[in-house]
């Protein structure tokens, strides 16, 4: 007999409690509160923006944070107006041009 992807995961893991609370989806909203905000970073592309448009959906506020200003603005009228959420936005700053000063002991 074949093991269903549950019975493969019950054996792998070793407890049904830990899948069954992974498997089932529960109210974020309700476990957060009403005006609760997710913040997530790298907001304007890829998994970031997927997530941004998760939490939306659900009716959480959002902090944005990208390197994009314009595609930040973008995507806050975007979601206020699709999902009626409040939507605040922070440009991030890259540090990576820096070159932090060697010390020697």
């Amino acid at each position: 007999k074949q093991k269903t992807a549950y019975e493969m995961l019950r054996s792998l893991v070793g407890s049904e409690m830990c899948i069954r609370d992974s498997l089932q989806p529960y109210d974020l909203k309700q476990r957060y509160g009403e005006s609760s905000y997710a913040l997530i970073t790298g907001s304007s592309d890829g998994l970031g923006l997927e997530y941004a448009r998760s939490f939306a959906k659900r009716g959480f506020n959002l902090i944005l944070v990208a390197r994009n200003q314009q595609k930040l603005d973008q995507l806050a009228i975007e979601m206020k107006s699709q999902y009626g959420v409040d939507v605040l936005t922070y440009r991030s700053v890259s540090y990576t041009h820096l070159t932090l000063p060697t010390i020697y002991s």
